[in-house]
C-alpha cells in the first residue's frame, strides 16, 4: 500500500490504520486484513484503532472481521501484559 503513514517495510503504523479504515479503497481493506490475519498483534493493533474510531459502524464490521480470523481475540484482550498479547 502506498500510504502517507506506511513506509515501506516498517507494517502498518495506527495512523495508517486508522487512514485505511476511514479513507481506504477496497483493495486497502484487503491488504490492511490479510496481514492482520497473518499477525494477531496488527489484528489487536485494528481492533484498537477501530474501537476508537470516529465513524459510525466501523467498530462492528471491524470487530466482525478480525475476529472471524482470530476467535480467541476477546481472551488475548483480557489477558494483555504490558500491551503484549500472550504467546
Amino acid at each position: 500500500m502506498n500510504h502517507r503513514h506506511l513506509n515501506s517495510g516498517v507494517g502498518w503504523s495506527k495512523a495508517a490504520i486508522d487512514s485505511a479504515l476511514e479513507r481506504g479503497s477496497l483493495a486497502e481493506w484487503r491488504e490492511l486484513f490479510d496481514d492482520a490475519k497473518r499477525d494477531r498483534e496488527l489484528a489487536a493493533k485494528v481492533l484498537d484503532v477501530a474501537r476508537q474510531h470516529r465513524m459510525p459502524g466501523v467498530w462492528p464490521l471491524v470487530a466482525h472481521m478480525v475476529k472471524l480470523d482470530w476467535p480467541l481475540m476477546d481472551q488475548w484482550e483480557r489477558e494483555l501484559v504490558d500491551g503484549k498479547l500472550p504467546e
